[in-house]
C-alpha cells in the first residue's frame, strides 16, 4: 500500500496541466492506485478533413476512447463534438474524478492528410540478391483513410498489396475510397523496378581494437582481418590504414571503402585504441637516507642532491616534488617524494629521506680511486650478464652505501647508467662513481616466409588485377620486432598494361628496437591482357556454410545465393539446391559450369551441419528420502533414459550399483551424444536410519494419460494421488489442470512420511498432435523451351507450410532451378510435423517445345553519352556498361560492336552500334547510342605580354613599342586571332590597352590583354645610388709587395627619367699602397641632379718578415776533451714586403762565439712596422765525442771449417758483429759477410765501425778452411747453468705456484738463443711434471741444440678440515645400557681439488658409547699423502653417581667460587701483560708504533694510550699476514666469531669455512682493519 501515492499523482498532474503528456508506464511508487491511473488510447493529435467544401462544422469522434488500465472510461471535460473548419487547433481534455489525465489537440482543416499512410512511389533496383532474369516481388502496406473518413467501399487496382514487376517495368497502383455520403478520396503510387543495382555493399568491419602500448616502441603494430562485404563483386577502393600499420598512443579511426560494379559505395569504420598502461620508469632515485652533517651550532643548511630522473614510452613525463634540490632543511629526517606522471595518468614515485645531524668531527676528503670505464658489449638481441671491478675510495675501510647495479647483473639492450655512492662514517662526506653499460644489438631480425616472384592475371576488364599472398614475418633475439615498411598489401589493386607485363617491386622491412633492419623483396608481375581470358568468371560462389540443427531434427535446411557465370556458358549442373536438407556433419556441394569450348569449371563449398542440441532426459527422479534399519540400502529406482535429435542412443555414464550408506547421497547420470553434447540427471537420495522403513502407501495414482492438443498444447486434469497415512508430505512436478505442450511429459509425485520414507507415483502425460501442417500450395508451372535445347532450368516460388508445433520439415521431389525435359512432371512437397502429421502440395511442371523464332532482345542499351574532350589531346576516353542481351536459348547470342568501352572519341558526335545474333540467325534490333564529345577548353595563350612601360627621353613626345606577338594553341585544331594594336606601333605619353582575341572551331574564346605605359620626363630627383659600400673596403697586401690591387662591387646608379653620367677618383682594380685611402664616385643626370658615393679603402700588412737560411740545428763534435769551443754559422737573411723591419734583441750570441758542451738556443726575432713578427730559433749543439764504438758479437777466436769431400771451398756463416756508440750514429764496412764462400787456407775477416766523430773500432778474426776431418759436424754446445730439475711446493690456498731458475746461456758469439717454452716466474700446477726447453742456434754449423729440464710441483699442504665437532658430554640413566651419540660428521677440502678425502673414522654418528671418555678420530688424506685429523672426545657420565657427587658439589661450591675468582684475576693480568709485552717486542724498530695484530702498525701509542679510545676493550683489528696459532686459540676464536661475524673483517670464505684444524697449527683469515668492542667474557676466552 502507498498511502501518499494518490496525492503525489494529483500534484504531478496539476503541475503539468494542459500539457500533452502520456502517462503510460509512469511510476512513482509500486502501488495499485497509480497503476490504475495509467492511461490507454490517449492520442497525441487528431486532424480531420471536411467531407466537402460546403461544410463549416464537422463532428469529431475518437475510434478508441481513452481509458484507464483497469478499464475505467475517462470523461471528456469539454463535451463539444462539432468543430469549425479551419478555425485552428482545439484542446481536448479527458479526466478522472476531476484529474486531467489525457490532453491532446483536435483540428478540422482541409490541410489535414486524407490518408494515414498513402505510400509514396516505390522504386527498387535489381541487386545481387535478385536473379536479373526473374520478376521482382514487391510488397507494401495498404493505405488507410485519415481519421473521420469512414469508407463504405474501396476500389483497388490490384487485389493484394503485392506485385511481381519485371526489370525496367513500372506498375501503377491506385486505391479509391467512398464513404456513405459518396465522398471520394484516392491514393495512387507507382512501383518501379530499375535495371540498375542501387544497393550499396554492406561492409563488415572488425570491432574496435584495444592494445597496450609497448615499452620499447614509439608505436604499436596492429593486425586485423580485412573487412568483407555481403557483395562478393565489391572491391576495396580505399582504406585509411592497413593491417600491420604502426599506431601511436591514442585513438585512431580506420575507414574502409568498398565499391560494387554499379558504383555503389559502402563504408565501415572502427577504432584502434592504443592505451598507455605502463608507468614511467624511474631511471635514478637517490639512496635513502641521504645523510648530511652540519657544523656544531648550525641548525639549517641548503641541501642539494642529484634530481631523480624518469622516462616514459609516451616521451612526456610531468614531475612534481614536495621539495627541490637546494632547499633549506633543518636537523632531523625530511621525507622527499618525486611523483612522475605521463599523459595517460600512470604514476611512478621516487621516495627517499634526507637526514641532517650535528657534529664537530671532520673527516678527510673522500675520493674515488678506481671507477670502471664505460662498458660496451655486443649481443644477438638478448640480455647480457656483465661484470666489473667494484669501485674503491681512498678510505679503504669503506664499502659503497648504494649501488644501482652489481657485477653479474643482466642488462637489457641499450645504455644503462651504473651508479655507486660512498659515504664516510661520521660527517657523511660522499663521493659518486658513475659509468655506463651499453649493450648493443647488432644482429638484424630474421625474415621468414619471404615470397618469391608472383604472377597475376588481370580481371575481365583487362585494366586491373588483384592478388593475395602470405605475408612474411620476422623474429629477433630481443623478442620484439615490428614491420616498419610495406609497399603493398595482399588484396591491393594493381594496374595492367595492354601491351606488356608490368612488374611491381614489393618490399617489406622489419626492425628491432635497436634499429637493425631486415628486408624481404619480391616482384609481383601483372601479365598482359592477351594472356588472359582463359578462365570462366564465376560470381557469388559461396564460402563454406556452417549451420545448426533444430531441437528435434537430425538435419537442417540450408539456403544460399546460387553462383552464376558472367560469361556465356553451354550448361550448368549442381549436386544440391538451395533449400535442401543436410544431415549432421560435412557435405560437399559442387556447381559445374560447361563453357562453349566444352571446358568444365567448378564452384565448390562445404555445408557443415553441427549438432548443438543436448540429449533429452526422461524420467529423471526428483530425489528420495529412504529409511533403513541397517547402515545402507540397495538401489531401488529405475535408471533415467534419454533421446537425442540425431536418432542415436546417447552414451550413458551411470553411477555404480553399490550400496548407499546412511546420509545424503548425490546420484548423477550423464548422457552424451555423438557430437559430445552433454545432459545430466542429478538428484539426492537421503538415507536415514530408522526402525520404520515402510514407505507410505499411494492411493489413486493415475495411469498414463493421452489427450489431443488444442493448437500447440492441452490442459490436462486428473485425480491427485493421496495416502491414507497421516503426516505424509506430497511434492509433485506438476499439478492437475496444468498446461502441457505437445509431446510426452513425465509427472512425478513424491510422498514422504514423518520417518522420511518415500514413495513415488509416476505417470506420463502425452499430448497428441493430430493437426496436419497447413500448406500454402502453388499452381502448376508452364515453361517454353526451344527444340535446340535438351532441357530447361525451371524456377518457381516454393510452397510453404505452418504447424501448431512451430516445427515443420519439408521434403521435395525437385527444387527450383532443376533441369526438366520436355513434357509434364509432377512435383511433390511433403511437410511433416514432429508428430508425423503430413501435409502435401502437388503441382505440375510442364515444359513445352516451341520453335525459336524469337530474336534476341537487348535488355539494356546505354543512353546517349556526353563527355568533355581532354584539354590537351582533344579526344575523350569513354566507357559504358556493355548492353545486356537476352535470348530464349541457353546459348548466348553473338555480340558485335562498332566501338568498345574505353575507346577514344574525337570532338563531335559518334554513333555506336551493337548487334546480336543467336544460333538460329535471329537478329536483335540493334542497340544504338551516340557519344558526344564537347570541346569546352578555350585556346591557351602561350606568351601573353605583361604590362610594358617605356619612359620618354628628355625632350621626346612619342616612342615606338615592340613586343613578342602572343600565340595560342588549342586541343581541337586551328585557332584564329585578332588584335587592337600590333608590335612596333607608335605610342604617346599615357596608358594604352592592347587586346588579342583567339577563337577555336567550337567557339571557345580567350583573350590576352596588357597595357603599354608611356611616362613623360619631369626630373627633379638625383640619381639613386646602388651598392655604395657602407663599411671600409679592406684588403691585405700580398706577401711580396707593399701595394694591393683593390676591387669592390661596381657602384652604380639609376635614374627613372633620364640618362646619367659617372665620374670617380679610383676605379675597381686600382693599386693602393699600405694605409688608408678615400674613394669618391659622382653620378649626374641630364637635368644636373648630383649623387655622390664616398668610402674608404684600407690596405693592411699582415705578412710577417720572411727569414731565409735559418739553420735550425748547428752541430759541432769535438774529441779534445774541452768543455767549450767556438761554433759558427751563417746569419739568417730577412726580407719584408713593407721594406722596413728590425731585430728585436741584438745582444744574442753571434757566429764564432764560444759555446759550452750541450745545447744552447739562439733566437733571432724580427718585427716590421705593422708589428708582424717572425722568429728563427737555432739550437747550437756542442758534443765532445772521444769514445770508440762498442763492438758486439765479434768472433775473435776465429772460425775453423772443413771443406766437403772432393771440394776446395765451403760456405762459412757467423753471427754478424754490430756496434753502438753512446753519442752518435755508427757506420760499418766489412771485407766479408756471413755466408761468403771461402777457399782452403786462412783468410782474415775485418769489420770496421766508425762514428760521426771519426772514432774507429775494428773487429778482426780468421776464417780457417781445411780439408782435414775436424770431428762431428755438430759440436756439442756447452751450456752454462742448464738446470737439472726444479722442484717447488704448491700454495696452501691453490694448486699452482710460480717457479724460478737460473737461465742457461752460452758466451760464444756464434751461438744464440732461438726460443724457450717457459720463463722464470711462470706458474706450474699440480699433476704431471712440466718439461722446460731452451733451444740454441749455431751460426757456423747451422745446427740447433737444446737445454731441457723438468719442473715438479709438490703438494705439501694437508687437507683443510671443516666443522670438526666440539667435545661431546652426555649422561645415561641407570637402567640403560650404552648410549647412542649423534654428531655432524666433519668434512674437508684440499687445494688439489680432490673431493674423496676421508680415509678413516674411529667411530660413526649413532654409535653406542659406554661410561667414560672415548676419543673419536677422523683422518683425511689427499692424493699426495698429506693428512690431517679431526679429534674430539665423547664423555658419558653415569647418572647413579649424581647423588654422591651432589654432596661433594655443595662442599666444593664455596671453595670453587674463591678459586675461580683468583684464577680469573690471574688470567686477566697475564693476558694484559702478554699483549703489552708482545706489542713492544714486535715494534722494536719504532717505539712509537703499537701493533695490535699481524705485525702491521697503524696507530701510535699516544693515540691508543692517550685516551682517544675510551673503552678499554675497543681494539683496532688490522690486516695481518697468515700466521699459525695453536688449536686452543682457534677454538676460542671459533666461540667468539658467531657474535662478531661481519665485524672481524672480510675474507673470501664464510666464517664457517675457516681452516680450523685439530692440534696442529692452522691458518686464520686475513682481517681488514675495523674497530670492534669485545666484552669481558670474550676477552677472557681470547
Amino acid at each position: 500500500m502507498c498511502p501518499y501515492s494518490l496525492t503525489l499523482i494529483i500534484i504531478i498532474v496539476v503541475q503539468i496541466k494542459y500539457a500533452n503528456i502520456h502517462f503510460t508506464g509512469l511510476r512513482t511508487c509500486d502501488c495499485f492506485i497509480f497503476d490504475a491511473l495509467t492511461v490507454l488510447n490517449c492520442p497525441d493529435y487528431v486532424c480531420n478533413r471536411p467531407g466537402s467544401q460546403d461544410e463549416t462544422f464537422v463532428p469529431v469522434t475518437l475510434d478508441d476512447v481513452p481509458t484507464l488500465q483497469n478499464g475505467t472510461v475517462l470523461v471528456r471535460r469539454t463535451p463539444i463534438i462539432f468543430f469549425e473548419v479551419d478555425a485552428g487547433p482545439h484542446l481536448a481534455i479527458y479526466e478522472f474524478n476531476g484529474i486531467p489525465l489525457c490532453n491532446f489537440t483536435i483540428e478540422v482543416s482541409s490541410r489535414c492528410p486524407a490518408y494515414e499512410n498513402c505510400p509514396s512511389d516505390i522504386e527498387i533496383g535489381p541487386n545481387r540478391y535478385i536473379d536479373s532474369s526473374s520478376n521482382v516481388f514487391v510488397q507494401w502496406t495498404e493505405p488507410i483513410p485519415a481519421r473521420g473518413f469512414k469508407p463504405s467501399s474501396v476500389v483497388r487496382s490490384l487485389d493484394l498489396p503485392q506485385a511481381f514487376v519485371g526489370h525496367g517495368d513500372s506498375v501503377n497502383v491506385s486505391y479509391d475510397f467512398t464513404d456513405v455520403q459518396d465522398r471520394q478520396i484516392s491514393c495512387s503510387f507507382s512501383v518501379t523496378v530499375r535495371d540498375v543495382d542501387i544497393i550499396s555493399p554492406v561492409v563488415s568491419c572488425p570491432a574496435d581494437i584495444t592494445v597496450d602500448a609497448s615499452a620499447l616502441w614509439p608505436c604499436v603494430p596492429v593486425d586485423w582481418e580485412e573487412p568483407t562485404s555481403d557483395d562478393t563483386d565489391a572491391q576495396r577502393t580505399d582504406r585509411s590504414s592497413s593491417p600491420g600499420d604502426c599506431f601511436s598512443i591514442g585513438i585512431t579511426t580506420v575507414t574502409y571503402e568498398m565499391t560494387d560494379p554499379a558504383g555503389n559505395v559502402g563504408t565501415c569504420q572502427f577504432d584502434v585504441i592504443v592505451e598507455d598502461v605502463t608507468s614511467p620508469k624511474v631511471t635514478y632515485c637517490p639512496p635513502s637516507p641521504l645523510r648530511y652533517t652540519l657544523p656544531l651550532g648550525q641548525e639549517m643548511a641548503d641541501i642539494s642532491w642529484t634530481e631523480p630522473q624518469a622516462t616514459d614510452i609516451s616521451g612526456v613525463v610531468d614531475v612534481v616534488s614536495d621539495y627541490q634540490s637546494g632547499v633549506s632543511l633543518g636537523i632531523g629526517n625530511t621525507a622527499i617524494t618525486y611523483t612522475f606522471t605521463d599523459d595517460s595518468g600512470n604514476e611512478a614515485r621516487c621516495e627517499f629521506l634526507v637526514l641532517l645531524t650535528e657534529s664537530s668531527e671532520v673527516n678527510p676528503e673522500l675520493l674515488i680511486l678506481t671507477c670502471p670505464e664505460p662498458i660496451i658489449i655486443a649481443t644477438d638481441g638478448s640480455e647480457e650478464t656483465i661484470t666489473w671491478d667494484v669501485p674503491t675510495t681512498n678510505q679503504l675501510h669503506l664499502t659503497h652505501e648504494y649501488a644501482s647495479h652489481t657485477p653479474g647483473t643482466q642488462f637489457p639492450i641499450g645504455v644503462t647508467r651504473v651508479t655507486y655512492i660512498f659515504n664516510d662514517g661520521i660527517t657523511r662526506n660522499s663521493a659518486t662513481c658513475s659509468f655506463t653499460v651499453a649493450v648493443v644489438d647488432s644482429s638484424p631480425p630474421i625474415v621468414e616466409s619471404c615470397q618469391t616472384s608472383l604472377n597475376v592475371r588481370p580481371d575481365r576488364s583487362g585494366m586491373t588485377a588483384r592478388r593475395q599472398w602470405e605475408e612474411p614475418t620476422a623474429t629477433d633475439g630481443s623478442g620484439l620486432v615490428q614491420r616498419t615498411l610495406r609497399t603493398s598489401s595482399p588484396g591491393d589493386i594493381f594496374s595492367a598494361n595492354p601491351d606488356r607485363d608490368v612488374p611491381y617491386p614489393i618490399t617489406y622491412v622489419f626492425s628491432d628496437p635497436s634499429g637493425n633492419t631486415a628486408t624481404c623483396e619480391f616482384v609481383l608481375t601483372v601479365l598482359a591482357p592477351e594472356q588472359v581470358d582463359t578462365m570462366l568468371d564465376i560470381v557469388n560462389c559461396p564460402s563454406d556454410i556452417v549451420t545448426y540443427t533444430l531441437e528435434t531434427d537430425d538435419n537442417a535446411m540450408v539456403s544460399w545465393t546460387e553462383p552464376r557465370s558472367t560469361d556465356p556458358i553451354a550448361s550448368w549442373d549442381r549436386t544440391h539446391s538451395p533449400g535442401s536438407y543436410f544431415p549432421i556433419g560435412t557435405t560437399a556441394v559442387q556447381y559445374t559450369f560447361l563453357d562453349k569450348e566444352g571446358r568444365q569449371f567448378f564452384c565448390s563449398f562445404d555445408v557443415v551441419v553441427e549438432d548443438i542440441v543436448p540429449p533429452r532426459i526422461t524420467n529423471c527422479p526428483l530425489g528420495f528420502n529412504v529409511t533403513t534399519s541397517s547402515s545402507s540400502v540397495d538401489k531401488f529406482w529405475t535408471d533415467p533414459t534419454a533421446m537425442d535429435n540425431s536418432g542415436e542412443v546417447p552414451t550413458l555414464t551411470a553411477p555404480s550399483d553399490e550400496l548407499l550408506p546412511v546420509g545424503i547421497n548425490t546420484i548423477s547420470y550423464r548422457f552424451e551424444d555423438g557430437s559430445m553434447n552433454e545432459a545430466q540427471c542429478q538428484f539426492i537420495v537421503n538415507v536415514r536410519a530408522s526402525s520404520d522403513n515402510t514407505p507410505p502407501e499411494v492411493q489413486d495414482c493415475p495411469s498414463d494419460i493421452e489427450v489431443a492438443a488444442t493448437e500447440d498444447s492441452a490442459t490436462v486434469t486428473w485425480t491427485e494421488p493421496s495416502s491414507m497415512e497421516s503426516d505424509v508430505t506430497i511434492v509433485s512436478s506438476h499439478t492437475s489442470g496444468n498446461l502441457f505442450s505437445i509431446g510426452v511429459t513425465m509427472v512425478t509425485y513424491l510422498l514422504t512420511d514423518a520417518d522420511g520414507n518415500d514413495n513415488i507415483c509416476s505417470f506420463s502425460v502425452t499430448v497428441l498432435d493430430e493437426t496436419m501442417p497447413s500448406v500454402t500450395c502453388i499452381d502448376g508451372v508452364t515453361f517454353d523451351m526451344h527444340s535446340s535445347e535438351s532441357g530447361a532450368h525451371v524456377y518457381w516460388s516454393e510452397p510453404s507450410a505452418t504447424d501448431n508445433s512451430g516445427i515443420v520439415s519439408v521434403t521435395r521431389s525437385n527444387a527450383p532451378g532443376d533441369i526438366f525435359s520436355p513434357g509434364a512432371a509432377g512435383i511433390l512437397y511433403s511437410f511433416t510435423d514432429p508428430a508425423g502429421n503430413v501435409g502435401v502440395c502437388n503441382f505440375t511442371v510442364t515444359v513445352q517445345v516451341v520453335p525459336n523464332t524469337v530474336a534476341p532482345q537487348f535488355l539494356s542499351c546505354p543512353a546517349d553519352l556526353y563527355t568533355v574532350a581532354n584539354s590537351t589531346t582533344g579526344v575523350a576516353s569513354v566507357t559504358w556498361e556493355l548492353p545486356l542481351v537476352e535470348d530464349d536459348t541457353d546459348q548466348s547470342p553473338m555480340l558485335d560492336a562498332s566501338h568498345t568501352p574505353s575507346d577514344s572519341f574525337p570532338i563531335g558526335w559518334t554513333s555506336v552500334r551493337y548487334t546480336a545474333v543467336n544460333s538460329d540467325d535471329n537478329m536483335a534490333a540493334p542497340c544504338t547510342f551516340y557519344v558526344t564529345v564537347h570541346d569546352i577548353t578555350a585556346p591557351t595563350v602561350v606568351n601573353c605580354p605583361s604590362t610594358i612601360t617605356r619612359r620618354l627621353e628628355y625632350g621626346v613626345s612619342s616612342v615606338p613599342v615592340s613586343w613578342e606577338e602572343p600565340v595560342a594553341v588549342d586541343n581541337g585544331g586551328p585557332v584564329t586571332g585578332t588584335s587592337s594594336r600590333i608590335s612596333g606601333d607608335i605610342f604617346y605619353a599615357g596608358i594604352s590597352t592592347v587586346e588579342y582575341i583567339f577563337s577555336d572551331d567550337s567557339g571557345n574564346r580567350v583573350s590576352c590583354n596588357f597595357r603599354v605605359v608611356i611616362e613623360p620626363v619631369i626630373d627633379m630627383e638625383p640619381p639613386v645610388i646602388i651598392s655604395c659600400p657602407e663599411e671600409p673596403v679592406e684588403f691585405d697586401a700580398p706577401p711580396t709587395s707593399n701595394e694591393a690591387v683593390v676591387t669592390w662591387a661596381v657602384v652604380d646608379a639609376t635614374d627613372e627619367l633620364t640618362r646619367i653620367t659617372k665620374s670617380s677618383s679610383h676605379l675597381p682594380g686600382s693599386e693602393f699602397v699600405i694605409g688608408q685611402h678615400e674613394v669618391s664616385i659622382r653620378f649626374t643626370d641630364q637635368p644636373g641632379n648630383v649623387a655622390d658615393c664616398n668610402f674608404t679603402v684600407v690596405v693592411s700588412d699582415v705578412t710577417t718578415p720572411v727569414i731565409e737560411n735559418c739553420p735550425g740545428v748547428v752541430l759541432r763534435i769535438i774529441n779534445t776533451g774541452a768543455s767549450s769551443a767556438p761554433v759558427t754559422w751563417t746569419t739568417p737573411t730577412v726580407t719584408d714586403n713593407s721594406g722596413a723591419f728590425f731585430l728585436i734583441d741584438d745582444n744574442m750570441p753571434s757566429p764564432g762565439d764560444d759555446f759550452q758542451t750541450g745545447i744552447t738556443p739562439v733566437v733571432y726575432e724580427y718585427r716590421d712596422d705593422s708589428n708582424n713578427t717572425e722568429t728563427c730559433e737555432i739550437f747550437v749543439t756542442l758534443i765532445d765525442d772521444s769514445r770508440l764504438p762498442i763492438i758486439q758479437h765479434c768472433p775473435s777466436a776465429g772460425i775453423i771449417k772443413s771443406v766437403p769431400e772432393n771440394t776446395t771451398e765451403v760456405v762459412v756463416r757467423w753471427r754478424t758483429p754490430t756496434a753502438r756508440d753512446p753519442d752518435t750514429n755508427v757506420t760499418s764496412a766489412s771485407s766479408h759477410v756471413s755466408g761468403d764462400v771461402f777457399n782452403l787456407g786462412v783468410q782474415e775477416v775485418v769489420y770496421e765501425f766508425e762514428d760521426f766523430s771519426g772514432n774507429v773500432a775494428i773487429c778482426v778474426f780468421n776464417v780457417t778452411v781445411t780439408d782435414e776431418y775436424l770431428g762431428p759436424t755438430t759440436p756439442q754446445i756447452a751450456f752454462m747453468d742448464c738446470p737439472m730439475e726444479v722442484s717447488i711446493s704448491s700454495p696452501a690456498n691453490g694448486s699452482c705456484a710460480a717457479a724460478s731458475w737460473m737461465e742457461p746461456s752460452n758466451n760464444s758469439d756464434i751461438i744464440v738463443l732461438q726460443n724457450q717454452t717457459h720463463h722464470p716466474g711462470d706458474k706450474f700446477c699440480l699433476g704431471q711434471p712440466t718439461q722446460v726447453v731452451y733451444t740454441f742456434y749455431d751460426f757456423v754449423y747451422e745446427k740447433l741444440s737444446t737445454c731441457s729440464f723438468m719442473v715438479f710441483v709438490n703438494d705439501v699442504t694437508p687437507p683443510v678440515i671443516l666443522n670438526c665437532p666440539d667435545d661431546i658430554e652426555n649422561t645415561k640413566d641407570r637402567e640403560d645400557g650404552d648410549l647412542a651419540v649423534m654428531w655432524m660428521p666433519p668434512t674437508a677440502m684440499d687445494n688439489s681439488g680432490g673431493s674423496d678425502l676421508l680415509v678413516g673414522a674411529s667411530h660413526l654418528p649413532g654409535q653406542e658409547f659406554g661410561v667414560g671418555t672415548t676419543t673419536v678420530v677422523y683422518t683425511f688424506k689427499d692424493s699426495s699423502n698429506n693428512s690431517d685429523i679431526c679429534q674430539f672426545t665423547v664423555t658419558i657420565s653415569d647418572g647413579t653417581l649424581l647423588l654422591g657427587l651432589l654432596v661433594l658439589e655443595v662442599v666444593a661450591i664455596a671453595a670453587g667460587a674463591l678459586v675461580a675468582i683468583l684464577i680469573l684475576i690471574f688470567v686477566c693480568c697475564c693476558c694484559i701483560i702478554c699483549c703489552c709485552c708482545g706489542s713492544k717486542k714486535e715494534d722494536k724498530p719504532s717505539s712509537k708504533k703499537r701493533p695490535v695484530s699481524g705485525g702491521q702498525t697503524s696507530e701510535t701509542e699516544s693515540q691508543i694510550d692517550g685516551g682517544e679510545i675510551e673503552d678499554p676493550h675497543q681494539y683496532w683489528v688490522l690486516p695481518a699476514p697468515v700466521r699459525r696459532v695453536s688449536r686452543r686459540v682457534t677454538k676460542s676464536f671459533r666461540g667468539v666469531r658467531d657474535r662478531y661475524s661481519g665485524r672481524w673483517g672480510r675474507d673470501e670464505r664464510e666464517m664457517s669455512e675457516l681452516n680450523l684444524r685439530g692440534d696442529e697449527e692452522e691458518r686464520v683469515p686475513t682481517l681488514e682493519r675495523q674497530v670492534i668492542k669485545i666484552n669481558d667474557e670474550d676477552l677472557y676466552r681470547l
